[in-house]
């Protein structure tokens, strides 16, 4: 009717502040409809970083299921890892929502191009101590496309397990432990190779893979040599 056409030309104004205004008053409302998420999906790539940051808050008002797509959209936008503001409203508007889906949260955290987010939701998972989140960020750490994504997820991997010994190691593991060798061979960066092979080594000690014990062994051996 007439209200939902006033509010479909805020919501496109010309002037940010108004669309910004719209956006805000319009999820307080908290009547969400399907027509509504997308608006804010699409809002979710404005062009104006103060229409962005309201659609970031708008995420608190919405259903956990609802927040994923107009996350994604946020989470497009490189040029708002500048943001001071705009990463850690992504971050608070998807947190509750990671661990009821961690697959989502993942390809999110995938396809994200504002790093904060990206790796809080690993983190997150990370901290739940879950085994299905444990092996979902090993598969995830091993279709990485560099060593430096892989590293966002095998650092909170290994954080989550130190003091832990799992029983089982999980099936992802070996996987991860050969791509990990591809890469500390390729990599230039020799600060990178060091932390590959640091994570391997401490998430191989702890889900017992017995490739782990020489290389702990020799380290163990340097620390003592002082």
């Amino acid at each position: 009717g007439g209200t939902q056409k006033l509010w479909n030309e805020l919501m496109s104004d010309s002037d940010p502040n108004v669309r910004r205004w719209a956006v805000q008053l319009r999820t307080e409302t908290r009547s969400v409809d399907t027509k509504l998420l997308g608006t804010l999906k699409k809002l979710g790539a404005d062009p104006e970083p103060v229409v962005r940051l309201a659609v970031a808050s708008s995420l608190q008002r919405l259903k956990h299921e609802d927040r994923w797509e107009i996350a994604r959209a946020l989470m497009a936008n490189e040029a708002d890892n500048q943001d001071h503001n705009l990463p850690q409203m992504i971050w608070y508007g998807i947190e509750p929502a990671v661990p009821e889906s961690p697959e989502r949260a993942l390809s999110a955290a995938r396809e994200s191009r504002v790093d904060l987010p990206a790796r809080l939701i690993a983190r997150r998972l990370a901290d739940s101590q879950a085994p299905q989140a444990l092996e979902q960020l090993l598969k995830q750490a091993s279709a990485s496309r560099n060593a430096k994504e892989a590293l966002m997820y095998l650092a909170p991997v290994s954080d989550s397990l130190k003091g832990r010994i799992i029983e089982k190691t999980p099936e992802a593991w070996n996987a991860v432990y050969l791509r990990v060798g591809e890469w500390m061979k390729s990599a230039e960066d020799a600060t990178i190779v060091a932390q590959l092979r640091d994570l391997r080594n401490a998430i191989g000690a702890s889900v017992g893979d017995a490739r782990a014990v020489p290389a702990l062994r020799e380290v163990a051996r340097d620390v003592a040599a002082g």
